[in-house]
């Protein structure tokens, strides 16, 4: 999988429910905007940013080449008070939320992620962007748990019940989902134990890129180390595999995750780094 492509697939997956919920997402060449209105950095998202390319300053100057020849060159500099300036304007039209900036390894370079830092963000994660090739996959789980896709609003409560001790504003963003949209891009999946809710996963569907991304993946506390998250893994990758889907694609915050993921066929193909704005300044 091309990293290219694996970037649009993320982006696309932070912008689709928002839109297809009716929240205020805004698309430029050079910046994505995702506000949910909501007290989150989940919901909340700046992404596939490219601030350099605001910055420069283009010149043509005149310089002596070997054969003594007055020629044109191109050459940028870089404002830095220009950069400073439209993440204040990101900032202000949050009007003090939170929300996080997401940075990708094609997007700004790491000047402009020391201005984020400088402007009192806070640099909570970088994390492994990883692909799987899924004609090399082979299902070898035997899993006992019973593992649905979320199609009706009982099952919608159950994914909610499993995240919201993570993000109190998730129940907020869910509850807005129509049913008709739980069949379509972003597949939301709950597992279960004896009826109740253990494990929950996002697949997020790109049928451009012919690959999937794998978020939310998130196990109840008191059920951990028990393989759930694992299983749920397998279950999502035959899904992709199954709807004949190319690659299956993910961001690993843990060293922990990120084994597993590599046990799984996943391999590192770059890291994004995720900026923390805390809001309310």
């Amino acid at each position: 999988m091309e990293l290219s492509n694996l970037e649009k697939t993320v982006t696309g997956h932070f912008k689709y429910l928002p839109q297809l919920l009716g929240f205020d997402v805004r698309e430029s060449e050079r910046l994505h905007i995702v506000n949910c209105r909501l007290d989150s950095s989940m919901f909340n998202v700046v992404c596939n940013t490219h601030l350099q390319e605001w910055a420069k300053n283009q010149h043509n100057v005149e310089y002596f080449d070997s054969s003594y020849k007055a020629t044109s060159r191109r050459f940028y500099i870089y404002d830095e008070g220009f950069v400073r300036r439209k993440i204040q304007e990101v900032i202000d039209f949050f009007e003090k939320q939170p929300f996080a900036w997401w940075v990708g390894p094609s997007c700004d370079p790491y000047w402009i992620r020391g201005i984020l830092n400088e402007m009192q963000f806070k640099n909570n994660s970088t994390e492994y962007a990883m692909a799987c090739d899924l004609s090399k996959y082979k299902n070898s789980d035997s899993s006992q748990t019973d593992i649905v896709h979320v199609l009706n609003f009982a099952q919608l409560e159950d994914y909610i019940n499993v995240i919201e001790p993570y993000d109190v504003s998730a129940r907020s963003f869910y509850e807005k989902i129509k049913e008709w949209m739980l069949k379509e891009n972003e597949k939301l999946f709950v597992g279960y134990e004896q009826g109740i809710p253990v494990v929950i996963a996002s697949l997020y569907i790109d049928r451009e890129n012919g690959s999937a991304a794998v978020f939310n993946l998130i196990t109840k506390e008191d059920k951990r180390g028990r393989g759930l998250g694992t299983q749920m893994m397998h279950h999502l990758l035959n899904y992709a595999k199954d709807t004949y889907l190319n690659y299956a694609c993910l961001l690993a915050s843990s060293d922990s995750g990120y084994r597993i993921y590599q046990r799984l066929g996943f391999e590192e193909l770059g890291k994004f780094d995720c900026f923390e704005w805390e809001g309310g300044k």
